[in-house]
């Protein structure tokens, strides 16, 4: 092997409209789901370093804890043990991760961290890094092999970087398009804020009970898949920030609704407080990322409103992301 050492750094996901139209078993009932989102400028860290026969165990995995392992069914992280399960891997080797932002945010943390694993070991191994290849592979992992009950467009953003939307019609068809409006960007990166519930939750256990009534919802989830390309179409070519405010803040606001309808218990009660505070400021563009209940509240802030919002969330953890142009990265070999 060229090299058996590498530091790979991946993007967070931040969903601005369609989420929950990307459930696969969706897809036969409403043609294809549609989804609006950004890679943003917090990371997972993925180091995989290959060992050589002097170390006593085949797998040392290092994260919020220590795991020492000498087959792949004994890793507990499933993550990793269906990672190196799909890539059949049988290396010695070391792996670390590290993120930006804690597990259970709503930010996709464990499909970064899966397709942050498939590049190293991919890399190492001299196999395609696509982003196609490596959010396919995520997918596979996560849905097929662990039997997660989620949607396809964690580990899209993650993959491909930049603001993207993109059409699902299966596992094996998703068309990326790439927004290239740096208007369009200039004002996410200026306005975009992430504000933190103080509540971790588990999303698979929150999306079993969507997915249980999908049949129920199909009317609402064809809603969120056409406000979602209406958005698009509009902000594609948009430069009025006025403009991109309104068409934000009435496409995010409405994805909210329709999914604290389809899905109890995406609002939390962390978030219900923090969303009563955002309507007393006049900053109506907000929704629950990800699954909900817990995790973050996205709100379009507009200027006017940016030095009141700073007074108003001073004992709240606040994130202002910037999209991150660039999928996962390889950020350091040896």
């Amino acid at each position: 092997r060229q090299h058996t050492f590498c530091l790979i750094k991946t993007p967070m996901r931040l969903s601005l409209a369609g989420g929950g139209t990307d459930f696969p078993d969706l897809f036969s009932q409403i043609e294809y789901g549609s989804v609006l989102s950004c890679a943003i400028n917090s990371y997972v860290y993925t180091s995989v370093r290959l060992l050589n026969e002097k170390f006593h165990e085949k797998f040392r995995i290092e994260y919020s804890t220590v795991e020492l392992a000498n087959s792949i069914q004994e890793i507990k992280n499933n993550i990793v043990r269906g990672v190196l399960t799909k890539l059949e891997c049988n290396d010695l080797m070391q792996i670390n991760v590290i993120s930006d932002i804690p597990g259970g945010s709503g930010l996709g943390g464990s499909s970064v961290f899966c397709v942050s694993l498939i590049h190293a070991l991919n890399f190492l191994n001299s196999d395609d890094t696509s982003p196609k290849l490596l959010s396919n592979l995520a997918n596979q992992v996560e849905l097929k092999l662990l039997d997660r009950k989620m949607g396809l467009q964690d580990a899209l953003p993650p993959a491909y970087g930049g603001l993207m939307h993109y059409r699902m019609k299966s596992l094996e068809e998703i068309e990326a398009q790439k927004l290239n409006n740096q208007s369009l960007v200039k004002y996410l990166n200026q306005n975009i804020r992430l504000i933190w519930t103080q509540e971790h939750r588990n999303s698979e256990t929150i999306l079993k009970g969507q997915i249980t009534d999908i049949s129920q919802h199909i009317d609402l989830y064809k809603e969120l898949r056409d406000l979602t390309e209406d958005a698009v179409q509009k902000l594609r070519n948009e430069h009025s920030a006025e403009n991109m405010y309104s068409v934000l803040r009435n496409t995010i606001r409405s994805c909210h609704d329709i999914k604290n309808i389809i899905a109890a218990g995406v609002v939390s009660s962390g978030a219900e407080k923090i969303i009563d505070m955002l309507t007393e400021l006049g900053v109506h563009g907000y929704r629950v990322v990800g699954a909900g209940n817990g995790g973050f509240v996205l709100a379009v802030v507009n200027p006017d409103n940016a030095l009141a919002f700073k007074e108003k969330f001073i004992n709240y953890k606040i994130v202002a992301p910037s999209i991150s142009m660039h999928g996962s990265l390889v950020q350091h070999i040896s």
